[in-house]
């Protein structure tokens, strides 16, 4: 888990080097874990757009990692 100092200090990296929208998705990630595109829209409150946008440049600079999650039909008896 993150800490509180380690989140602000993030999100101040993220607001200097990419501007304050990259920056808002990244603080929601950080302070939830791993979210899909829905959630971050209905969290930070911006569009699809804006953050589809902010999570390209997160990924092209090694700061989140994409994955998909597979849902298995197999149930465990």
């Amino acid at each position: 888990m993150v800490t509180l100092y380690g989140i602000k200090l993030g999100v101040h990296l993220m607001t200097n080097q990419f501007g304050n929208i990259v920056a808002k998705v990244c603080e929601s990630l950080l302070r939830r874990g791993p979210l899909t595109l829905q959630l971050i829209v209905r969290f930070t409150e911006l569009t699809p757009q804006q953050v589809k946008s902010s999570l390209l440049i997160l990924i092209q600079h090694n700061c989140v990692t994409a994955f998909k999650l597979s849902l298995s039909s197999n149930k465990m008896v």
